[in-house]
């Protein structure tokens, strides 16, 4: 089955149907950023590879830990 150009996708976190445009769902991940139901971090290392940005808190410290990882720094308008 070919997903079309207006298909629909499960958060991970809230559940809620959001579009599978990807800046869409970025600014839905972003969302709970804001209400601290995840946290976004920048893979800092190199090659192609580019993990899931978007991590539950709990996990958010190992992977800092790591040194691969650091905290997207952004203003808040809010």
């Amino acid at each position: 089955m070919s997903r079309g150009p207006y298909s629909k996708v499960n958060c991970f976190v809230c559940g809620q149907m959001s579009s599978t445009n990807g800046l869409a769902q970025e600014n839905h991940k972003r969302k709970h950023v804001r209400q601290g139901m995840l946290v976004e971090l920048e893979y800092t290392g190199r090659g192609g590879y580019r993990p899931n940005s978007f991590i539950r808190p709990d996990h958010a410290e190992a992977m800092l830990k790591t040194g691969y990882y650091r905290r997207v720094a952004r203003l808040t308008n809010s």
